[in-house]
């Protein structure tokens, strides 16, 4: 698998990782669900399916009313059984941008009701056994993925539109302290305790990323366009591609990347083995969700459908 970017052409490449035509070519399992929809068993989304309300309730039954020792990822399990079945049938994907863990300090953000809450320890103990719940496949191989997890929106991020402040242009500047104690834990936990496939960044320019536990990165909507038009943090749109490769990106989230990447690499901005490690990163996750195992009905999840709904 880590040999085929290297026989496929650079523009073959970049529909790959760097276009959104990705979710017609290759990837077509992602799912773009909010946090909250995937908590709900995809109700929003499919209208049926068993539907799990209230997160905040949630939580608080899971881990505040029981010293912090339950564990939700059994309830996420029920989650990710019906998203095997769903995929099966043609009507949800396998790659979930979930669990959304941004400490929501702010009650005017509009996003805070996908959030387990404030509380920096509640929200990291959430987050680990949401992510093992969605990840941990019924044979019990740590390789294999049962559906793959994504923590978001990496970090310091609770602001959409206020005031004429929107989350495009606004940058927080957040001390090391505050990062440290608030801000971080959820993440950290979803990487080192879940072992979350992926992370998603928000529009913030922080630079810290756990990468070297993550089997890929990925790009809010359109941020690597907002960093270059709205943030104006490059003078050219292939500087800003070439950042955002080279900072560790390997899935875009919009168009961008696919536009002016390939000027970015015959540029001489961004090498093209630097693309080639990306798109093994994605090929890496669809190989753990057993894209390439055979027969898919043959499968461990190859049964599921309808009645497992």
């Amino acid at each position: 698998m880590f040999d085929l970017p290297d026989n496929e052409f650079l523009i073959q490449k970049l529909d790959f990782g760097y276009g959104f035509s990705i979710v017609e070519i290759a990837y077509e399992h992602i799912c773009l669900l909010p946090q909250l929809d995937s908590v709900m068993g995809l109700d929003l989304y499919l209208h049926f399916g068993v539907f799990f309300d209230l997160l905040k309730l949630i939580t608080a039954n899971f881990y505040l009313f029981n010293g912090l020792k339950d564990d939700i990822s059994g309830h996420e399990q029920v989650v990710s059984t019906e998203a095997r079945a769903m995929y099966n049938v043609g009507l949800a994907g396998l790659t979930f941008w979930s669990p959304n863990v941004n400490i929501f300090q702010d009650p005017r953000w509009g996003r805070g009701q996908e959030t387990p809450g404030e509380d920096p320890l509640l929200s990291s103990k959430y987050a680990s056994g949401y992510v093992r719940g969605l990840q941990q496949s019924d044979d019990g191989s740590p390789d294999r993925l049962k559906v793959a997890a994504c923590c978001k929106h990496y970090t310091a991020y609770d602001l959409d539109n206020w005031k004429g402040v929107d989350c495009f242009h606004f940058n927080a500047v957040v001390t090391n302290q505050d990062m440290d104690d608030t801000f971080q834990p959820p993440f950290k936990s979803c990487v080192i305790d879940g072992n979350v496939a992926s992370v998603m960044c928000s529009y913030n320019q922080f630079y810290l990323i756990y990468k070297y536990h993550l089997q890929y990165l990925v790009s809010d909507c359109d941020s690597v366009d907002v960093f270059y038009n709205s943030q104006h943090y490059t003078k050219t749109p292939e500087e800003a591609v070439a950042k955002a490769i080279l900072a560790g990106l390997d899935l875009n989230c919009g168009s961008f990347l696919g536009q002016h990447t390939e000027a970015a690499v015959k540029g001489g901005l961004v090498d093209e083995s630097a693309v080639d490690k990306a798109v093994s990163n994605n090929f890496a996750t669809l190989m753990r969700l057993g894209f390439f195992d055979g027969n898919p009905s043959k499968a461990i999840y190859g049964k599921l459908g309808p009645k497992d709904v």
